[in-house]
């Protein structure tokens, strides 16, 4: 309700491209959502109203899902063995199942699509990583000199090894919070009046957890990328390095 704006009383129109009408609704009630930071987008509407609707383009006359609320659970096996039997060898033949059976099937069927995402998500870390080290490669070496006066003014190699380490760390820190922190407020903008422009994506939200875990990686990322680059220039000629300031 409060995503979209829609108050109690307010009538809205539902366009959508399976099927051929345009939907008209007035709203008289809402659903509390008991779980917190839980978007709920259902709309829940009598179904004879879509009957209704499709009058003029053949009728709709399917149904896809019924839900069966049983008294005692101890029943539930009757139940589905009832159900089956009545229509078994009919022309629409059902499969009946618990509540948790029919959730775990569907989201079973999401495995292989997550398991594509989380090594998406992998080689993206890896393609980061290996473009962070070469930035940072880059960076200290065009600095190759200052660090060879560094060197000759006393400072040890450990002493300017953790400045630059903690350079490398410090700016992809800065990086990480800023991406981090811009989808932190794209994804949790549930309740305001321009997350509709998102579509499916309004119905994301990003905790502080996974906040702090990108937070975190970006700056694991800045420490393994730059421990190459720093520990190579702590290790050169110092004379070498000199002759390209004279």
């Amino acid at each position: 309700m409060e995503q979209f704006n829609w108050h109690i009383g307010q009538e809205i129109t539902i366009r959508d491209g399976v099927f051929p009408v345009d939907f008209t609704f007035k709203i008289i009630g809402q659903i509390p959502v008991d779980r917190e930071n839980i978007v709920s987008t259902t709309l829940w509407f009598p179904r004879q109203y879509l009957e209704e609707a499709m009058q003029p383009y053949g009728g709709f006359g399917q149904i896809g899902l019924l839900w069966v609320r049983i008294a005692q659970p101890e029943y539930v096996n009757t139940v589905i063995t009832a159900i089956e039997s009545l229509f078994r060898n009919s022309g629409a033949e059902v499969v009946a199942q618990t509540e948790f059976s029919y959730l775990a099937n569907f989201f079973s069927s999401l495995d292989g699509l997550i398991t594509l995402i989380t090594l998406v998500g992998f080689l993206v870390v890896i393609t980061i990583g290996l473009i962070a080290t070469n930035t940072a490669a880059m960076s200290i070496r065009e600095r190759s000199s200052d660090v060879a006066v560094l060197r000759t003014l006393g400072f040890s190699r450990h002493t300017i090894f953790a400045l630059l380490l903690g350079e490398g760390i410090l700016v992809a820190t800065c990086r990480g919070v800023l991406g981090s922190g811009i989808a932190y407020l794209l994804l949790n903008t549930g309740k305001s009046s321009w997350s509709q422009f998102f579509g499916p994506l309004s119905v994301f939200s990003m905790s502080t957890p996974v906040l702090l875990q990108g937070i975190g990686l970006a700056s694991l990322v800045g420490c393994l990328s730059s421990i190459s680059p720093a520990w190579r220039a702590v290790h050169m000629n110092v004379m070498v390095a000199l002759r390209k300031i004279l």
